[in-house]
């Protein structure tokens, strides 16, 4: 079930333009089999179509860190989260080579810090779109 839709800015720092991406978050429940507890979270932050500033790739960790402080994903268990990188139809259209959409699978290490935890070297795995739809239950 979806439970968030919305543009998200962060901080990072040293950028000229205030960052931001597109943000939906699902939380799962019963139904998904591929899960032993309720309440696993997806995240799927999104570079927006015509965006000229840090690229979502480039500033996973800064988004990840500020979107687990939201309260209802902060479970202790980082592993109840999964993080999707979605670059939608028209995102990458003006990097030659790459494909018209994409999606990866996001995997951070977290480290406890006194500021709270922050997410540090990230791991990209190409996923498909029917695969995503598939976790989360519903068109993306």
């Amino acid at each position: 079930m979806k439970i968030l839709d919305t543009p998200f800015e962060y901080k990072a720092p040293n950028k000229a333009i205030q960052p931001r991406c597109d943000l939906k978050v699902y939380r799962l429940g019963r139904g998904q089999e591929m899960f032993e507890r309720r309440d696993t979270y997806v995240v799927v932050f999104a570079e927006p179509v015509g965006y000229e500033g840090v690229s979502v790739t480039n500033a996973a960790e800064y988004i990840a860190t500020q979107v687990w402080a939201l309260s209802e994903l902060r479970t202790g268990d980082y592993a109840r989260v999964l993080w999707i990188e979605h670059y939608p139809p028209g995102a990458l259209g003006h990097v030659r080579g790459l494909p018209e959409e994409s999606f990866d699978l996001v995997t951070f290490d977290w480290e406890r810090t006194p500021q709270g935890p922050v997410a540090r070297r990230p791991v990209w795995r190409r996923v498909s779109r029917e695969w995503v739809e598939e976790l989360v239950g519903e068109p993306i």
